[in-house]
């Protein structure tokens, strides 16, 4: 059982029961009420599915009294939940060695199985990356095969793939304890400033659930340091650092300061001849599990994206990016 912002973080693919206790729900244990009202949840199934419970606006457990007018919301998800295949999807190994290896997800590639992406996801593409070079993939929590991070759908850059279940264990430590650095590249709208820190606590949107925002009360503390390296006529070329990793952080934070990552279609009006948003993770650097010693991987800009920059600095007012 997560926490609802335990599992909004984990996330983005997700389903979910909203209700309000009526006279018939009152004194209801809230495992009992959910098998009742959505037919493909079990009882038993409660106890080992990835799921968050939110009443009345608190994290509740499963054991719960229903009362008359609670806010119920039940989160669930169904990504591990079936065995997925192997299929060829493309990325590129930045770098390899026994332990793990670097890759560059491409624009457009979701990371983990879903309902509704149970295909040609980057875990299909590694699950027969491993097999076709006869390495174990059955460590680490069920259907990971050695994933211990994400990147939204719609973001290109670098990921890091543990090959064994000790490599695995200490990058998710190392991710937990914010031991690893994390720099994106980001195209936004408008002009920065030079530099600066943007810190606010980030949770689900309460208008739109698809959404997160900064909130005033609630939500997960976040921290994203940003620094201009080009401004362009009417953009900006970020180099941005990441402190905290919750969902769509980058993305939330800009746009609330006013400069939307170009091509988000969940934050930005823009659209502009680009396979994804205008957003790169471009440099990881951590201690490698094995030696000890500080390794860092730097993405080189993409064609795409170098052309996009380009053209944004020579753009005339009365050009239109789609």
């Amino acid at each position: 059982m997560l926490t609802i912002s335990e599992f909004l973080d984990k996330y983005e693919e997700y389903e979910e029961l909203k209700f309000t206790v009526d006279e018939n729900l009152v004194g209801q244990r809230i495992d009992i009420t959910i098998p009742s009202l959505e037919s493909g949840i079990s009882r038993s199934a409660l106890k080992t599915l990835d799921c968050a419970l939110y009443i009345n606006g608190k994290d509740e457990k499963l054991a719960y009294n229903l009362r008359l007018g609670d806010e119920v919301e039940f989160y669930w998800n169904y990504a591990l939940e079936f065995s997925f295949e192997p299929e060829e999807v493309p990325f590129n190994i930045i770098y390899k060695d026994k332990d793990l290896m670097i890759i560059d997800k491409p624009w457009g590639i979701v990371v983990h199985p879903a309902k509704g992406n149970q295909n040609g996801t980057l875990a299909n593409g590694i699950l027969h990356y491993l097999q076709s070079e006869n390495i174990d993939h059955n460590f680490g929590e069920e259907g990971r095969v050695g994933i211990v991070h994400r990147l939204d759908k719609d973001t290109r850059g670098l990921m890091i793939i543990a090959l064994n279940d000790k490599t695995s264990r200490a990058l998710g430590e190392a991710f937990k304890n914010r031991q690893i650095t994390k720099v994106y590249k980001a195209i936004v709208k408008g002009h920065t400033l030079e530099n600066g820190s943007i810190t606010g606590m980030i949770g689900r949107s309460l208008n739109d659930r698809k959404k997160m925002s900064v909130l005033r009360t609630g939500g997960r503390d976040a921290r994203t340091d940003y620094k201009a390296l080009r401004y362009l006529k009417e953009h900006t070329l970020l180099a941005c650092k990441l402190f905290t990793g919750r969902t769509h952080q980058i993305r939330v934070h800009l746009s609330n300061m006013g400069y939307p990552i170009v091509n988000d279609e969940l934050y930005s009006r823009q659209r502009v001849h680009l396979p994804g948003m205008g957003l790169i993770a471009c440099h990881l650097a951590f201690k490698h599990p094995s030696t000890g010693e500080e390794v860092s991987f730097t993405l080189p800009d993409p064609p795409a994206f170098t052309e996009l920059l380009e053209f944004l600095d020579h753009k005339k007012k009365d050009q239109v990016e789609i």
